[in-house]
C-alpha cells in the first residue's frame, strides 16, 4: 500500500524536515515547544476506543489523544464560531487525531481521502501557533510584530492555492491577518 511505503520511508528517529534544513544539516532532538496540552478530563483508556470507532491508525510514542470536539482542542471562541458558521460542527476523524498532534508540536504524516479535512487539520494549528507567537513577541515601534511563517505541503499547485485561499478567508473572518 502507498500508506505503508510512505510511513516506512520516514525514520521514526528523524524529524520531518524541509529541503533547506536537510541541506544545512540541521538536526532536531526534541519536538517544538508549545503551550498546548490536552484537557485533563480526557481519559487515556478511551483513546483506543475513539481511534477504533473512527478507523484512526497511529504510530509513535506518547501520541496525543484524539479529540472529538473542537472545544476540547482549546480553540478561541471566534475560531469555533467561524467553524460552526460554515457548518463544521465536529472534527473529521483525521482532524480528531492530527490537530492535537500538531498542537502538541509533533511531526505528522496525515493520510486520508480527498475532502476529509486534511487541510484544516494543519491550517487551524498554524493559526493557533501564530496567535501564540503574537502574544509572546516583542512589539517594535512602527513595525508591528514578528510574524511566524508556517508551511504546509500540497500535492498540487491548485491544492496549495486552495489552502492559501482558505487560510486567507479564515484569517480575514477572525481579523488576524
Amino acid at each position: 500500500m502507498e500508506e505503508e511505503l510512505i510511513l516506512e520511508s520516514v525514520s521514526e528517529n528523524k524529524a520531518l524536515m524541509g529541503v533547506h534544513e536537510l541541506a544545512q544539516g540541521v538536526t532536531y532532538t526534541e519536538s517544538i515547544k508549545t503551550g498546548w496540552k490536552p484537557p485533563k478530563y480526557i481519559k487515556p483508556h478511551k483513546f483506543d476506543k475513539v481511534r477504533s470507532k473512527f478507523s484512526i491508525n497511529v504510530t509513535g510514542n506518547e501520541v496525543p489523544p484524539p479529540l472529538k470536539y473542537f472545544r476540547d482542542m482549546k480553540f478561541p471562541i471566534p475560531i469555533v464560531a467561524a467553524l460552526m458558521a460554515k457548518e463544521i460542527t465536529r472534527p473529521s476523524p483525521i482532524q480528531m487525531q492530527v490537530i492535537p498532534a500538531v498542537l502538541s508540536g509533533r511531526d505528522v504524516i496525515g493520510i486520508a481521502s480527498t475532502g476529509s479535512g486534511k487541510s484544516l487539520s494543519f491550517i487551524l494549528p498554524m493559526i493557533m501557533f501564530s496567535l501564540e507567537q503574537e502574544k509572546t513577541v516583542t512589539f517594535f515601534r512602527k513595525r508591528g510584530t514578528l510574524r511566524s511563517r508556517p508551511s504546509s505541503l500540497s500535492r498540487t499547485c491548485s491544492a496549495a492555492l486552495r489552502k492559501c485561499e482558505l487560510l486567507r478567508r479564515r484569517a480575514w473572518q477572525q481579523q488576524i491577518s
